[in-house]
C-alpha cells in the first residue's frame, strides 16, 4: 500500500513526465559521428553537389522499383557488403538510402566506423522521397 501510495505522490508531482521524457530519449536513436540525417529536399540538394556518392542498399528486387538518380547499388543484406563500401573513396561525402531508412541508419553506422567523415543518410529512406 505504502508503494502504491509513492507512485501516486510521484505522478501528481509531475515525476510522470520527468520518467516518460528518459525512456523516449533513451529509445531514440543515438546520434552516429559523421551521419546527418536529411529530409528529402536536403537530400536532393546534397546529391546534387559535386563528389557526392550516392549509394542505393535496398536489395536488387527494390531497385527494380526505381531509384533516385544514378546510384551505387551496394545491397546492405549481402554478406559481402562491407568489402564493398571500403572500395568507395573516403574522402568524399556519401548520401545513402534505403526503402524507410533503418538499413541505410546500420550501413551508415559502418561507413562511420570505417572511416567515412561525412555521411548524409535520407530519412525515411525512398518511401519518404516518393511523398515529396
Amino acid at each position: 500500500m505504502l508503494l502504491i501510495n509513492s507512485c501516486i505522490l510521484c505522478f501528481r508531482r509531475g515525476y510522470w513526465l520527468l520518467i516518460l521524457s528518459w525512456i523516449i530519449f533513451s529509445c531514440s536513436q543515438t546520434a552516429i559521428k559523421g551521419v546527418t540525417l536529411l529530409d528529402p529536399v536536403q537530400f536532393e540538394g546534397k546529391i546534387q553537389e559535386i563528389n557526392v556518392q550516392l549509394v542505393d542498399v535496398r536489395t536488387p528486387n527494390e531497385w527494380k522499383s526505381g531509384v533516385i538518380a544514378n546510384p551505387l547499388k551496394i545491397d546492405f543484406l549481402e554478406s559481402n557488403f562491407k568489402e564493398k563500401i571500403e572500395k568507395l573513396n573516403k574522402s568524399k561525402p556519401i548520401a545513402i538510402y534505403c526503402k524507410s531508412g533503418g538499413r541505410s541508419g546500420q550501413a551508415a553506422k559502418l561507413l562511420s566506423e570505417n572511416g567515412f567523415k561525412e555521411i548524409y543518410d535520407l530519412k525515411g529512406g525512398i518511401l519518404n522521397w516518393n511523398k515529396k
